[in-house]
């Protein structure tokens, strides 16, 4: 089953791997006009200001390196962009833009050894502004303890992922659209990770507690 995002007809693109936008320039929307373009564009830009550093938390808790994380960031929110500067259309049928844009970023993350990562398209109105991803200093990850994030890696992946999505506050129902299973299976892979992580966690608790 696929964690890819399934919001959308962008989900072709992805999955074969081509750039996003790149099979069909669709016709302008009806409801993409000036004034509704600019305002997109705030939103995105808001939402370019304040997610980054989530979307990095989120690679960690997959078990993402600190580097790649920040790079797969960076790469999903300038697919984002450019999904909203060619087609907004499609970026207006993503109904969660923090989960669409955390599953990319996972997807970014996990490409292959040695595959160069996708090059900014020639025309410049596609390129995303100049806003570098504010990822702070890796001595802030002592906030996440080694021992958390250790418990997360050790997760299997599914319960991983899912843990990972709710952390961040996605819905149910768009959690499994991501990882392509029915709303109890969600449910079901959460209570299986909270188990797992008092488990594995209990030291640190313990630990956590005695320092109070």
């Amino acid at each position: 089953m696929s964690d890819e995002p399934v919001a959308g007809p962008e989900h072709d693109d992805l999955a074969a791997g081509r750039p996003v936008g790149s099979t069909a320039r669709y016709e302008p929307h009806p409801g993409a006009g000036p004034a509704r373009m600019a305002a997109m564009r705030d939103a995105f830009l808001a939402l370019a200001d304040d997610e980054p550093p989530h979307v990095v938390l989120f690679l960690l808790r997959n078990g993402i390196g600190w580097q790649d994380a920040h790079d797969a960031a960076q790469e999903a929110f300038a697919e984002a962009w450019r999904l909203l500067d060619r087609t907004p259309e499609r970026w207006q049928e993503v109904a969660d833009k923090r989960a669409w844009i955390r599953a990319v970023a996972l997807r970014a993350a996990r490409r292959p050894p040695g595959q160069a990562r996708r090059q900014p398209l020639a025309d410049a109105t596609d390129e995303l502004p100049e806003r570098p991803v504010p990822c702070g200093d890796p001595a802030e990850l002592t906030v996440l303890t080694m021992d958390v994030l250790a418990a997360l890696r050790a997760l299997p992946p599914r319960q991983r992922q899912a843990m990972a999505f709710h952390r961040d506050g996605v819905p149910h129902e768009e959690i499994a659209c991501h990882l392509g299973c029915t709303i109890r299976q969600v449910s079901n892979l959460i209570r299986q990770a909270r188990a797992a992580l008092r488990v594995s966690l209990a030291d640190y608790i313990s630990r956590e507690e005695d320092r109070r």
